[in-house]
């Protein structure tokens, strides 16, 4: 197989040129973005994301997705950096949202009946669905 077609085979498989073209044209909120493969152990997966500047459009984002964001303590045990912890114990500190400590990440979710991943950075929420 010459270097191109090779080339072809990882970039198209298993979404053909005409899938992929027709992505392009439609999408308009969503980007396709290809897995790097190999032993990354990811998958392709489209994601969006959306801006946002203050906690009042954090909260009008979580709104529109149709998600209740859940408030954390403030003050709640977070992992502090150079200390080992056991899975349990890491998993047992909230997870929340960098800007904003008072409330917890999305993660993984529901929206509009498909299972996403939602990640609140400090300005941005981002989408994948894979």
């Amino acid at each position: 197989m010459t270097a191109e077609a090779l080339w072809e085979h990882y970039f198209y498989d298993p979404h053909g040129p005409e899938t992929l073209g027709r992505w392009a044209r439609v999408l308009r909120v969503f980007r396709f973005c290809r897995a790097h493969g190999g032993h990354a152990n990811d998958g392709d997966l489209f994601f969006a994301a959306i801006r946002y500047s203050s906690e009042a459009e954090l909260l009008a984002v979580f709104d529109v997705l149709g998600l209740t964001p859940e408030r954390v303590p403030l003050g709640s045990p977070q992992p502090e950096p150079g200390i080992a912890y056991t899975t349990d114990e890491f998993n047992a500190f909230p997870s929340v949202v960098s800007a904003h400590r008072k409330i917890r990440q999305p993660g993984h979710v529901r929206l509009n009946g498909s299972a996403a991943y939602v990640w609140a950075g400090t300005d941005r929420f981002v989408i994948h669905f894979s």
